[in-house]
């Protein structure tokens, strides 16, 4: 129960400091470099990301362009259905509609198993435990897929903490990219 009052106490926090410094563009395109360099060197079929909320950063025109470089690679957004999260795939000619929460999805959905995930984080600590917006969804699907993709957090290097104080159904991610680097590894690349 304490872990849960700190965790929504620091949500607060991170939303109230994206909310009251707006990422600007810069560093927003420095965390697409840092990705953009990284993936260059991996050999990844079908990548699942996020459409963004919140003020995340945009992956969609970095998507669009790693699918334009890679014929043949796929993207998948996520989709949350009778409470549970698969995902989608997606292309830049994919019509989307409303779907939970007021998040986008495809209108016709055809799943697919990403092998590599780009997972949004409202913050992100030391050992590379992610603080979402507090739904669980990223680690119930992680805990319940099998083979698990290798994760990549996504996230502006503000949003860095000591410690998320993680739970046990807490997955840490494989690597964080941020504005300022892509070293945050768990050396499980």
């Amino acid at each position: 129960m304490q872990s849960s009052l700190f965790k929504t106490s620091l949500r607060k926090k991170l939303k109230q400091l994206r909310d009251e410094r707006p990422i600007d563009h810069c560093v927003s395109a420095a965390v697409i470099d840092n990705l953009s360099s990284w993936i260059s060197e991996q050999s990844y079929f079908t990548v699942g990301f996020y459409l963004p909320i919140f003020h995340e950063v945009d992956l969609v025109p970095f998507m669009t362009s790693w699918l334009e470089r890679n014929p043949g690679k796929k993207a998948a957004i996520p989709i949350i259905e009778n409470n549970q999260m698969f995902f989608a795939e997606w292309s830049p000619e994919t019509k989307l509609t409303k779907g939970i929460f007021n998040t986008l999805v495809p209108q016709t959905i055809r799943k697919i198993a990403p092998d590599l995930l780009l997972v949004p984080c409202l913050g992100f600590d030391n050992s590379n435990y992610r603080l979402g917006y507090g739904g669980g969804w990223y680690d119930r699907y992680l805990s319940q897929t099998n083979p698990r993709p290798f994760t990549v957090g996504i996230a502006y290097s503000q949003c860095r903490i000591e410690t998320i104080e993680p739970e046990e159904t807490d997955i840490p991610l494989g690597l964080i990219i941020t504005d300022e680097s892509k070293s945050y590894s768990k050396g499980r690349i």
